[in-house]
């Protein structure tokens, strides 16, 4: 049996993304693998013990499939100088017969391009369509934010275009890991600590008879590309009737009235922010809402939940049909779509497990 290794940078926020594989383990085993973190202290999520795990890799153990899950900003590996992240992983890998780094990035983009020599697979939660956008320089490492500076006139950021580009002899090297909809992310509180099982609350399978129309609440005053979108879409929404009833989309509430909120919405909004993916996608799904969101046809993810029209309705990055979309709020082809996206949602949630083991392991053996 073959022996697969996860080590990680020890944020909860890491740990609750790999879960979605943690639990699965009796199925990896079906098909001939052991799934295991480092060591019990992986189970406690506390950045601090990461550079112990990092030192017991490098001094005491072997691997075969080791899996690294970093974040590119925050954890120490991610922020190492180049060279001394690449000599680190370079030491790890002299240690594993195959070695995988699991990009840990919101975006599409954000990538640590430099390791690609390195490792054996580089997965994303979410990967461009088209590859060649890796090659370019893109502002803040984002499409998007490329978008609304070129065609918007956003202004740019000082000092920006420092990425490293992909090279297309490392092309074959890119996968697709999976996305955030999969996470414990609904669980309370510290019930995210419990290993090997991820809760869900009781579904409420409602999509109609609603007392709000658009909801939408979060985060508003990012840097100027990442809240651009989302101040946009505040300034429609603060046009537009149907957002009459709802709070002032910055305004800041408990997690039981959000939760509210979205139950009865006909339709929630779900803007970019640091990625284009976010919580509030699948919480739209969970709790039967329309989701309304920003086009993403330019990414591949997995599982992919979002096809225009039929789970999500798009809006364009430029926000010309913004205003068309909102008009079918309520009306029975967007409460097909919140049909559709629920059931969707909870097919992967309630089951398709094998499914995503077949697509993980192709991913990281491939």
């Amino acid at each position: 049996m073959r022996k697969i290794t996860v080590l990680y940078d020890g944020t909860l926020y890491t740990y609750v993304w790999l879960k979605a594989i943690l639990t699965l383990k009796s199925y990896f085993r079906e098909r001939g693998y052991k799934l295991e973190l480092l060591n019990i202290l992986s189970y406690l999520p506390v950045a601090g013990l990461c550079n112990k795990q990092l030192d017991e890799a490098l001094k005491l153990r072997e691997f075969d499939i080791l899996l690294l899950a970093f974040h590119h900003s925050t954890s120490d590996l991610g922020k190492m100088a180049s060279e001394e992240r690449i000599e680190l992983l370079k030491r790890l890998k002299a240690k594993s017969n195959r070695l995988v780094w699991l990009d840990t990035a919101d975006s599409t983009g954000s990538c640590v391009f430099d390791i690609l020599p390195v490792v054996d697979k580089y997965l994303k939660k979410q990967l461009y369509c088209d590859l060649s956008l890796y090659k370019q320089y893109l502002y803040l490492d984002r499409i998007y934010a490329d978008f609304y500076a070129k065609q918007q006139n956003v202004e740019a950021p000082a000092g920006d275009g420092l990425q490293c580009l992909l090279q297309d002899k490392y092309i074959g090297k890119l996968g697709v890991s999976w996305n955030i909809g999969l996470n414990d992310f609904l669980c309370p509180g510290i019930m995210k600590l419990v290993p090997n099982h991820i809760f869900y609350p009781q579904n409420e399978k409602k999509t109609a008879d609603r007392a709000y129309d658009i909801f939408f609440n979060g985060s508003v005053n990012y840097t100027s590309f990442i809240s651009y979108q989302r101040q946009k879409i505040c300034e429609h929404l603060k046009k537009n009737i149907l957002s009459l009833n709802i709070p002032d989309p910055g305004l800041k509430m408990s997690h039981k009235e959000y939760i509210e909120y979205m139950k009865n919405s006909k339709a929630c909004i779900s803007p970019f922010g640091w990625g284009e993916i976010c919580y509030r996608d699948f919480e739209s799904f969970f709790y039967g809402a329309t989701l309304l969101k920003p086009t993403i046809d330019h990414m591949d993810t997995f599982p992919n939940f979002f096809i225009k029209n039929e789970t999500y309705i798009p809006i364009d990055w430029n926000f010309d049909n913004i205003n068309e979309v909102f008009e079918l709020v309520g009306s029975e082809q967007y409460k097909e779509v919140a049909k559709n996206g629920q059931e969707l949602y909870l097919d992967y949630i309630n089951g398709k497990k094998d499914e995503i083991v077949d697509h993980i392991l192709n991913s990281i053996m491939n």
